[in-house]
């Protein structure tokens, strides 16, 4: 099964009875499931990404296996309702998929997915275009990385008290921050963006976050927030669950480079980044003599090795990327949480 060899390199993939899972219980359908689908024939191995979108309907992307950047196998849309579900061809409305119409409608060229929800599986079949059956079942994956301890010598930038909060000025007022710790232990977006009280240079760092469960938001304004490394290169956060992952997705680099894979979590489900940064260099006046580099692994998985940093992105409150800042933490206007943050300079 080829989902043994990408377990290896990053993510954990459980089942649900051997770790809680952390998303909306209003909402148990979305998030990873794998199995099986025959259809023609033919018997392929299944990871699913089921993409919430509000009022019990979902887009469900069906890759070879989980954390790798194909196009989908099958892409479909639907709902998932009352133990039924119902989907269709994402592209099932379409005039070229219109073959000819009758006395009670139109005939489309596509293909009807049924099936009954039950304790954690999804089976059905395949009907009109393709025919077929499917089995799948719900799983989980965790970051290999998640809740690792700081090593030796690091400094701890929040571990989830009160106290820890001091580590951060507001970036606008210098001032004490507003977000909120909630009763999770989290460190939740509120009132502008956040900078350590003492920054940094080269550095090895861990972040954990959360993006919130936004079904019926799109785009940028789902689950938004950033992670400046030195104030300067912008690591995006936001919910990218599913999608191909581009330079403005989750783990991407504004204009910069685009993740090697797209290893997004689900919203509501803890994710991490350990990031390993070098600072440019700087001659005695002031002209970069070399570029910065950032090796990032989300979830666990290596999605840029020693990238170079050509310049800052948007946003950047170092565009000129000399200073120490260390980190900046963005409020976009979302309500995504942080914690676990550590920084052990090289």
């Amino acid at each position: 099964m080829k989902q043994t060899f990408a377990l290896t390199l990053g993510a954990v993939l459980l089942t649900l009875g051997s770790q809680a899972s952390a998303q909306n219980a209003a909402d148990p359908f979305y998030g990873d499931w794998e199995g099986t689908v025959k259809y023609n024939g033919q018997n392929q191995q299944v990871a699913v990404c089921m993409i919430p979108l509000g009022n019990n309907r979902y887009e469900a992307r069906f890759f070879k296996e989980f954390g790798k950047q194909d196009d989908p196998l099958f892409l479909i849309t639907g709902e998932i309702k009352d133990g039924t579900a119902k989907f269709i061809d994402h592209d099932a409305f379409s005039f070229d998929k219109v073959k000819y119409d009758t006395q009670d409608g139109i005939v489309l060229d596509s293909t009807l997915w049924t099936g009954e929800v039950k304790n954690n599986t999804l089976k059905g079949k395949l009907g009109g275009k393709d025919k077929g059956i499917f089995d799948l079942k719900k799983t989980l994956r965790t970051s290999p990385t998640m809740g690792k301890a700081a090593p030796k010598n690091a400094r701890i930038l929040f571990d989830g008290t009160e106290a820890s909060k001091e580590n951060f000025l507001d970036n606008g007022t210098k001032n004490s921050i507003r977000w909120e710790l909630k009763d999770n232990g989290a460190l939740e977006v509120n009132g502008g963006d956040i900078i350590p009280k003492k920054g940094f240079n080269d550095c090895v760092m861990h972040i954990e976050f959360r993006s919130p469960y936004y079904p019926d938001r799109f785009g940028q304004a789902r689950g938004n927030s950033g992670v400046y490394v030195n104030g300067a290169y912008e690591i995006q956060v936001l919910d990218s669950y599913g999608l191909p992952g581009l330079d403005n997705d989750c783990a991407g680099i504004y204009q910069i480079q685009r993740p090697a894979v797209n290893v997004c979590f689900p919203p509501d489900y803890w994710q991490t980044y350990d990031i390993d940064f070098t600072m440019p260099r700087f001659d005695a006046d002031g002209k970069k003599t070399a570029n910065g580099h950032l090796t990032l692994l989300h979830n666990g998985v290596k999605v840029y090795d020693n990238l170079e940093l050509p310049h800052a992105t948007p946003g950047a409150i170092n565009p000129g990327e000399r200073d120490q800042v260390g980190l900046l933490l963005q409020d976009h206007g979302d309500k995504v949480q942080y914690r676990n943050i550590w920084v052990l300079e090289k």
